[in-house]
């Protein structure tokens, strides 16, 4: 949901069930939540543009989609090609812009400074396993958290220190997920935060209060 209340985007999936089966196909749309009205039924009808360059192809898939503060500006993930990409995109223009390699799934900080994401490994011959990193968007640097289980899940920021995510219960409740909590950082060691939850919804005050 974008920070006024505004607007929601959903995800879907059209085929498949999952982002680690091959061939899965995706519809990303945004609604305006005052009139209940289809704001973008589909975010494959933006223009895409990488390196300066269009960028189109039949294979587009688009999800997990993170507003910024002024609603009409957000993040995503474009899968193409056998990549995932971060988008950043305008929902005035009906643009997007690619902007960096390797991102799924990612999660807008407080602060509006970093994103939070999952990188994908393996896939080709083994199963494909995520890990957790935070990507800077002014330096463009990204470091690993501590967190090294495999985490399938779109992170939500506590706060502009720390990450909130789901994973599965001990083996004797695997089919149950938890809360876990680690710093945004990279340092730390992650910690259990609620037991038997998933899909945490924060609701944040004015981020700058909490830094003065």
């Amino acid at each position: 949901m974008a920070p006024d209340g505004r607007w929601a985007a959903t995800t879907v999936f059209v085929t498949g069930h999952s982002y680690a089966t091959v061939g899965f196909s995706t519809r990303t749309s945004i609604i305006n939540l005052t009139t209940g009205q289809w704001l973008v039924e589909d975010l494959e009808t933006f223009s895409a543009r990488r390196h300066g360059q269009p960028l189109r192809s039949a294979d587009f898939n688009f999800w997990s989609m993170t507003f910024t503060p002024n609603a009409r500006t957000f993040y995503a993930t474009l899968g193409t090609g056998g990549e995932t990409l971060l988008v950043t995109g305008d929902v005035d223009t009906r643009t997007v812009e690619v902007i960096e390699d390797n991102v799924e799934c990612p999660s807008l900080s407080p602060d509006d400074r970093r994103v939070a994401f999952k990188h994908r490994d393996g896939g080709l011959t083994g199963p494909v396993t995520w890990r957790l990193w935070v990507l800077d968007l002014d330096t463009r640097r990204r470091h690993p958290l501590a967190e090294t289980r495999s985490v399938d899940d779109q992170v939500q920021w506590l706060d502009v220190e720390r990450v909130l995510y789901a994973l599965p219960g001990a083996a004797d409740r695997a089919a149950i997920m938890d809360e876990w909590v680690v710093p945004a950082d990279g340092g730390g060691a992650p910690r259990l935060f609620l037991s038997q939850a998933y899909s945490a919804a924060v609701v944040l005050g004015d981020p700058r209060s909490r830094e003065e």
